[in-house]
């Protein structure tokens, strides 16, 4: 049975999916963490939204926001750019 809080992690992606004008997927192995912190920041100060995703969470709220092709891509460790 899903927790509460993963419940309410799928409804923060799918309203982040649907609003946002684009998204970006990438896979982050590779990067260290100080590396991560400076796309971040780098991210923020464009008006972008960073962050790392569960896989299983967001292609729930892909296939709940009905945006066709964007579940089948989140495998593995992902992260996602979004802007709005």
């Amino acid at each position: 049975m899903p927790t509460q809080a993963k419940i309410d992690e799928v409804a923060r992606l799918k309203e982040k999916f649907e609003s946002a004008a684009s998204l970006v997927l990438a896979d982050y192995r590779g990067l260290t963490a100080n590396e991560m912190v400076e796309l971040r920041e780098k991210f923020t100060k464009e008006g972008l939204e960073y962050r790392v995703v569960k896989d299983t969470l967001a292609r729930i709220a892909a296939n709940d926001a009905g945006i066709e092709g964007l579940a089948e891509l989140f495998d593995g460790p992902i992260s996602v750019a979004l802007a709005y």
